[in-house]
């Protein structure tokens, strides 16, 4: 999805403790966004507002609002999770520059949860001393996967998430779809509105159920070829999906009516517990630090080693 404004999500709405924070900027602003699209809106809407000659009134064309909607602010600098060494370096001496149109220079790092550890190292140097008119946003989809010493310098902003309803109302006018259509990409992309509203409609994941379960009892293994045919970025989703589903049918103990025939499923065939297991690492392989190069592979062992240990699942 290209870049959108903070008007474009309606759950991000600028409440008090933006306005509070956008009085007195802090050193450092960490955004904190599960989702990694809302993050750089609601990021660059806090600069604008904070570099605004008009103390950010919305819609207003000053000059220095005028220069940030052309992606030409001298006192913006950013930089995203594909930083280099080099980068950073050179952006970290701006940053010790005196701000050319205003009293504040903005700095934004996109994703530093999936920097680079020597970009971070370099980073946090410049924070524990930074220069009195400079200012870091940052964002970041995972808590747990920002250094803690960034952590201790930053002041942490958490962004909602979407109501179901508010979700399935952003796929729909994003995508102009029926209400039926939306529901089901947003269960597609596991629920993330804005993948749901960009990524393609797959095939439903309920008519290869019947393959998954194989694999899983290790009856037969031609699932595994199949997921050869998904892109990285799509292989969880879809995977997820069926695991997910699986999880429900034991634990209500039914199967829904326009299921595939899984005449060959037994309820003795699952673990609730070792589904609940696998579904999380499956969840784990989407974390920055993981490899995209080897995520069918590692799709493939999880489900290969969920029977290993007894013949039971």
């Amino acid at each position: 999805m290209g870049s959108l404004a903070l008007a474009d999500i309606p759950w991000l709405g600028w409440d008090e403790r933006c306005q509070r924070l956008q009085q007195t900027p802090p050193g450092c602003l960490l955004l904190l966004d599960p989702w990694r699209a809302g993050a750089e809106a609601l990021g660059r809407e806090f600069i604008r507002r904070s570099l605004c000659l008009n103390d950010g009134a919305p819609g207003c064309h000053c000059r220095s609002c005028h220069l940030l909607a052309g992606g030409s602010h001298p006192d913006l600098l950013v930089q995203d999770e594909a930083s280099k060494m080099a980068d950073l370096r050179t952006l970290l001496e701006l940053v010790q520059l005196t701000p050319l149109l205003g009293t504040k220079r903005f700095v934004l790092l996109l994703n530093i949860d999936g920097q680079h550890e020597s970009v971070l190292n370099a980073l946090l140097k410049t924070l524990e001393e930074p220069p009195p008119h400079c200012h870091f946003v940052l964002t970041a989809a995972n808590r747990r996967a920002v250094k803690a010493t960034i952590l201790s310098r930053a002041q942490v902003l958490t962004l909602p998430p979407p109501s179901e309803a508010a979700a399935l109302e952003f796929v729909m006018a994003r995508r102009q779809v029926a209400r039926a259509v939306a529901l089901e990409l947003l269960e597609s992309y596991q629920h993330n509105p804005f993948r749901a509203a960009t990524g393609e409609a797959l095939p439903h994941p309920d008519e290869s159920l019947p393959a998954c379960v194989d694999v899983l009892c290790q009856r037969n293994f031609a699932f595994l070829a199949q997921l050869e045919r998904w892109p990285a970025g799509q292989l969880l989703d879809y995977v997820s999906r069926q695991i997910g589903a699986l999880i429900r049918a034991k634990q209500l103990e039914w199967l829904p009516p326009n299921w595939p025939n899984l005449a060959s499923l037994r309820r003795e065939d699952l673990d609730i517990n070792r589904l609940h297991n696998l579904y999380a690492r499956l969840q784990a392989l989407r974390r920055p630090s993981q490899s995209q190069l080897n995520r069918l592979y590692a799709v493939k062992a999880l489900l290969l080693e969920y029977n290993l240990p007894r013949n039971k699942l």
